[in-house]
């Protein structure tokens, strides 16, 4: 896999939160070119809905989301717009709005057995859509 330093993907820098706001189109060339591989991403909106047979949102307690991003440090302001993001639900009506009914799942990720128990659901999603389709 080619190496590319994170400014190919960031438009623009936004100081107050800290966060990058994505080139669309560089982030939508290298997906296509690795898609055979998972990508864990914050937005859907802008991948086109051909792509995708499986959609997960993975969702999580309020309080355990707001403890995870202040242990990693996060900036209070992006602390507060992603529990914000995470009450209101943005993301899951996004990928709805966004994608089939049938392929958009959402999985709670409050707990280390809960992201054991995500892990074991997309081994048996895949090893279903493998044998639907005949592919390996």
């Amino acid at each position: 896999m080619r190496e590319c330093r994170l400014d190919c993907y960031m438009r623009v820098w936004v100081p107050l939160l800290p966060v990058a706001i994505s080139n669309h189109m560089n982030v939508l060339a290298d997906v296509k070119r690795l898609s055979k591989q998972t990508h864990p991403l914050r937005s859907c909106d802008f991948f086109p809905e051909r792509w995708f047979d499986l959609v997960l949102v993975l969702t999580c307690d309020n309080t355990a989301l707001y403890d995870r991003l202040v242990e990693r440090g996060y900036a209070a302001k992006k602390v507060e717009e992603n529990v914000q993001c995470e009450i209101m639900q943005v993301i899951l009506q996004e990928a709805k709005e966004s994608y089939a009914e049938e392929v958009v799942h959402q999985v709670t990720s409050d707990t280390i057995d809960d992201m054991e128990s995500n892990v074991n659901r997309v081994a048996q999603w895949m090893e279903q859509w493998v044998a639907d389709n005949g592919e390996s």
